[in-house]
């Protein structure tokens, strides 16, 4: 099991030795694909593993100039991956279920993406329908305990019930707090606390699962430390459960 954390694409690795680190790309700040691809090849010159994540670069997009744009640069990434490539789950513009020509879209891009890296998808576009949505499209899952969280839905609840199947697709796990708007309205990314919701949801999750990837994903950089350490010690809390059979 391995825990790391997520920067953004040319953002420094702050923190010393960690597992994992993701490294997100987001298409509305301009995106940093080559920043990503460096510091990708960096982490791996350290021995760390790195995973891509890019958002706003929408697979289920057809507008034909908008869509090339957005697979060239889907494809330079795949191309560098070593690991998954963590993607979104999408809806149709006017928010309902891939169908037709968008549903189409999306999984022609994910074939493409697939013959360079595997690709996991994510809870974050609509956390209500995801189950479904994961049913169709993933043979990879990344679960956003954070996401789950911020879409009203009991994140203990939510894993506790996940049915075996998706639970056992889980490769990646993304761990924030929800707790109201913050950067830009945000309501999630929040830094971990003791017992926090999320936190209880990981334990409960880790003890079907414990063969992952855990990501701590927080805007405020001051909490990445402790946030970790939270994480680390319910990793060990469940290992020492497991191991004890308690």
């Amino acid at each position: 099991m391995l825990v790391g954390y997520g920067i953004l694409a040319g953002e420094t690795v702050k923190v010393s030795s960690p597992g994992i680190v993701q490294i997100s790309v987001f298409k509305e700040w301009d995106g940093n694909i080559s920043g990503a691809v460096n510091t990708s090849t960096y982490l791996k010159s350290l021995g760390i593993p790195a995973v891509f994540h890019p958002v706003g670069y929408f697979l289920s997009e057809t507008r034909e100039e908008v869509r090339r744009q957005n697979m060239d640069a889907l494809l330079f990434l795949a191309g560098h991956s070593t690991q998954p490539m963590i993607v979104h789950d999408e809806t149709t513009p006017w928010g309902t279920p891939l169908d037709g020509q968008y549903e189409e879209a999306y999984k022609e891009a994910i074939r493409k993406i697939t013959q360079y890296c595997p690709v996991s998808i994510e809870n974050a576009s609509n956390t209500l329908d995801v189950k479904r949505f994961w049913q169709r499209y993933a043979s990879s899952i990344t679960l956003d305990i954070g996401h789950v969280q911020a879409a009203g839905i009991d994140s203990e609840t939510f894993v506790s019930e996940l049915d075996s199947n998706l639970c056992n697709m889980v490769e990646f796990i993304h761990v924030h707090r929800a707790n109201g708007p913050h950067y830009n309205g945000v309501t999630d990314h929040w830094g971990l606390t003791t017992n926090c919701k999320e936190l209880k949801a990981l334990k409960k999750f880790l003890k079907r699962n414990s063969n992952v990837k855990i990501i701590l994903e927080i805007i405020n950089k001051d909490d990445v430390r402790e946030s970790l350490a939270l994480i680390e010690e319910a990793v060990r809390e469940v290992n020492y459960a497991h191991n004890t059979g308690n």
